[in-house]
């Protein structure tokens, strides 16, 4: 039977060392944490920085969150996603330096004159370039943003479903319960289709459609 730890996020949006000495003191106080997945946006750590980050998480195993702030390889502009890809990359070079045991990813938006087909060409394309590079496992979160002129990728269950066919050994799915919940999916059920190939779980509750809520406070239900 495969063993989930409970994590917590650990944010690196800067370099700002005492927020992160701060981070870690909280962490010391909660129970049962086994592992933190360190939401990483600042991509230009050096190598002292990275080694005073893996001593402050000496205690847990580490996971990452890739950057997707601004980013999307998705977009219809090659240059775009080739920034995008070429940052990604710099997480996965700073995870290695962590030891960290996975990468979850966001494939982000793409515009709405673009087919589904040419959406999933794009996923594949840019999965590969990215896997290629990481000796640890490529999770790809599932998303909810949709407006009248773009959509994410992967976002409903049979598109998440059908991702896993093309996905290669090293890559895998990061399950977000909340986002599957936001547009009206069901998660058990595509946690129960697609169990084999999930690497990460994001939990979180909804409430009037808007997620990101405390456990326990909203629609979500969850021992």
């Amino acid at each position: 039977m495969r063993h989930y730890s409970i994590g917590v996020f650990f944010e690196v949006y800067n370099k700002d060392q005492k927020k992160w000495e701060k981070q870690a003191d909280w962490l010391s106080t909660l129970k049962g944490v086994e592992h933190v997945e360190v939401l990483l946006e600042d991509t230009t750590l050096n190598n002292s920085e990275m080694l005073f980050l893996k001593k402050l998480l000496k205690n847990y195993t580490i996971g990452v969150h890739a950057p997707f702030i601004g980013l999307s390889v998705m977009s219809y502009h090659k240059e775009i996603s080739k920034a995008s890809i070429k940052i990604l990359n710099r997480a996965v070079n700073i995870g290695k330096h962590l030891n960290a045991e996975y990468i979850t990813v966001h494939l982000e938006t793409y515009p709405m004159n673009m087919t589904l087909d040419e959406a999933k060409k794009r996923a594949s394309w840019a999965i590969k370039i990215i896997s290629e590079k990481s000796p640890f496992p490529l999770l790809i979160e599932n998303l909810n943003v949709k407006s009248s002129i773009q959509t994410a990728f992967p976002s409903t269950n049979r598109e998440i479903t059908s991702l896993t066919k093309s996905l290669s050994k090293n890559t895998g799915i990061a399950i977000d319960f909340g986002h599957t919940m936001r547009i009206g999916e069901n998660p058990n059920k595509l946690f129960s289709a697609i169990n084999n190939y999930v690497g990460n779980i994001h939990l979180h509750d909804i409430i009037n459609g808007r997620d990101h809520k405390a456990l326990g406070t909203g629609e979500f239900d969850i021992p």
